[in-house]
C-alpha cells in the first residue's frame, strides 16, 4: 500500500511509527495526509444535501405499494450508507510490518482492529520494478520526452524457503523501496 500509505524509512526517535529493538523492527503505515480529512468534510456535506433533497420521495417511495421501486429505494439508502463507511474506513486503515529475526507478520487493521494477518518465514527480500506498459519515451530516448518517461513503481517482495513471493511494500520511489529494504534486512 506504499503507493498511499507510505511507512517511515528512517529510525527517529520522535517518530512513534517505527519501533527497532534488538532482533525486532515494526512498522507502522502513516495515516492520510489531513488534507483528505477536508475532502472527507466535502463529501460527507454533499452527500447531506442530496440526502436532504430526496429524502421526501425516499420516504413516498417507501409507502407505496410497488417491490421495484422499494428495492431502488433501498439500494439508495444503503448507498448513502455506505460511502460515508468506505471513506472512514480508508482513513483508519494501517498496516504493520512486524520482523523478528526471519519471521514477518504483516497485520491489516481497520478502526484499530485487526481483520487480517498473515505470518511466514523469509529467506531473503527483494525490491521488483514493475512497469505495467511499455515505456515507449525511454525507447525513442529524445530529450524533450524525458519527463513522459514511465518509471513505473516498486515492490518490495519477501520470498520463503518455497520461494512464494510475500509483498511487504510498494512504492513509487526506488529510494524510498530501499530504505524499507534496509531497515527489514535478513
Amino acid at each position: 500500500m506504499g503507493l498511499l500509505y507510505q511507512f517511515p524509512t528512517t529510525d527517529n526517535e520522535l517518530d512513534d511509527r517505527i519501533t527497532i529493538s534488538n532482533e525486532m523492527v515494526v512498522l507502522k503505515s502513516y495515516g492520510l495526509p489531513m488534507i483528505f480529512w477536508g475532502y472527507l468534510a466535502g463529501i460527507l456535506f454533499m452527500l447531506a444535501i442530496m440526502y436532504l433533497a430526496i429524502s421526501g420521495p425516499i420516504q413516498t417511495i417507501f409507502s407505496g405499494e410497488d417491490e421495484i421501486n422499494k428495492m431502488i429505494a433501498m439500494a439508495v439508502v444503503l448507498l448513502f450508507i455506505a460511502i460515508p463507511l468506505t471513506l472512514f474506513v480508508l482513513l483508519f486503515y494501517e498496516k504493520i510490518i512486524i520482523k523478528e529475526k526471519n519471521k514477518f507478520t504483516i497485520v491489516h487493521k481497520v478502526f484499530w482492529l485487526p481483520y487480517f494477518k498473515r505470518s511466514f518465514i523469509a529467506e531473503k527480500i527483494l525490491v521488483e520494478n514493475m512497469e505495467g506498459t511499455p515505456n515507449v519515451a525511454k525507447m525513442e530516448n529524445r530529450p524533450e520526452l524525458k519527463g513522459f518517461q514511465n518509471r513505473g513503481y516498486f515492490n518490495l517482495f519477501a520470498y520463503d524457503q518455497n520461494n512464494r513471493k510475500f509483498l511487504l511494500d510498494r512504492s513509487s520511489q526506488k529510494n524510498t523501496i530501499d530504505k524499507i529494504a534496509e531497515l527489514l534486512k535478513i
